[in-house]
């Protein structure tokens, strides 16, 4: 349209001869007779579900739409308003199926730890939980990942169980931060005891881990080495698990050989199958873990600040070769247990499902710190 063809005024205007005219379904039409800049149209009180709305040209003579200008007719949907929900591990435990806004808990950020730019989808974390959330209409990609952190300010979509995952699925464009002077890192913690996820598989679902001192069940000869193959593992107590490689142009058989060692490091995320839905770990890369191919299966630290820690069955324990005091901290720093060691001896400790990090200070001033998933 042109301004010099078609005048907009109030109705009666000796000089108007147009106006738009607006209708959602079969509701009474919309007449906008000014046509100031930026016009918006608004509809309240929609019903849930799918409507259609339609934009005309009229004629003021004869209120009939004008045959050049074309009509403009969309189908939109409305869906109900989002819960803001603070944290990803609430999210987890919304209902399946509901829209939500996703904010950070407090001072627990969400961090973007990994992006799949070929699918559009994006890894989160909080320190506490994670999850993995999908774009399939691409309203925030990524062609790679920034050089910095990137922390979630507001992220609003629709939580769904997709392949017996969580799946957070986007509505709209998020509101994600990039923090400058900072450097990207993928923010995981060590597991070396694979029984621990079988024992408290929902609070380690979607949990990045780097799994050490893992060794292949199975010769290479006889790996599944096709997209979503099963391959299984096992660590240093003989404990297995499975890999599922649903990133099989990140993660590739040739890893494995490439190492040139019986145990790696093996970076990712903790999931479910896609078929029966077992706990799993979705593979990004493999590295040698020297420190257990030294060690062996015994995997024995001869350094007198040494701290180790046990679980049995559904006791945790901490014992050191010398005399200690172990501070034990949670993700935020805050200090959760202080207990006193005494050397080669076993203490129990009691504390709830998460990861934390244990710093041993000895009489010398050396001090040894563990990070360790319960």
């Amino acid at each position: 349209m042109s301004g010099s063809s078609f005048f907009f005024g109030e109705k009666g205007s000796p000089y108007a001869d147009t106006y738009i005219q607006t209708q959602v379904d079969n509701n009474e039409p919309v007449n906008y007779y000014i046509m100031p800049e930026n016009i918006r149209f608004k509809m309240n009180n929609l019903s849930e579900g799918k409507h259609h709305f339609s934009a005309k040209f009229m004629r003021a003579a004869d209120d009939k739409p004008w045959v050049g200008p074309l009509e403009t007719n969309f189908d939109f949907y409305v869906r109900p308003v989002s819960k803001t929900i603070k944290g990803i591990t609430a999210l987890r435990r919304a209902e399946v199926g509901k829209f939500y806004d996703l904010v950070p808990n407090g001072n627990d950020s969400i961090f973007v730890n990994w992006i799949k730019r070929t699918r559009a989808q994006k890894w989160l974390f909080d320190g506490k939980s994670g999850i993995l959330v999908d774009g399939p209409n691409y309203l925030d990609y990524s062609a790679k990942l920034s050089p910095h952190d990137q922390i979630v300010k507001k992220m609003p979509g629709q939580l769904l169980l997709v392949d017996n995952n969580l799946v957070f699925r986007l509505d709209s464009k998020p509101e994600i931060e990039d923090v400058q002077n900072s450097s990207f890192h993928f923010r995981n913690f060590v597991c070396d005891d694979l029984s621990i996820l079988t024992k408290d598989p929902k609070t380690f679902a979607a949990y990045p881990l780097a799994l050490t001192g893992i060794s292949l069940v199975e010769p290479l000869n006889q790996i599944d080495r096709y997209p979503n193959g099963r391959i299984e593992i096992a660590d240093m107590k003989g404990n297995q698990f499975i890999l599922q490689n649903i990133y099989p142009d990140d993660f590739q058989f040739s890893q494995f050989i490439e190492a040139g060692t019986k145990y790696f490091i093996i970076f990712g995320m903790v999931g479910k199958t896609y078929i029966d839905g077992k706990l799993c770990f979705y593979p990004l890369t493999a590295l040698p873990d020297k420190e257990a191919e030294a060690a062996g299966i015994n995997n024995i630290k001869t350094n007198s600040s040494a701290l180790t820690i046990s679980h049995t069955r559904d006791n945790l324990s901490l014992q050191s070769s010398a005399n200690c005091t172990v501070d034990i901290t949670d993700l935020n720093g805050c200090i959760v247990s202080r207990i006193t060691l005494s050397a080669n001896t076993i203490t129990p400790v009691t504390l709830g499902h998460g990861l934390f990090m244990a710093t041993a200070h000895f009489a010398d001033g050396s001090k040894y710190t563990v990070k360790f998933v319960n």
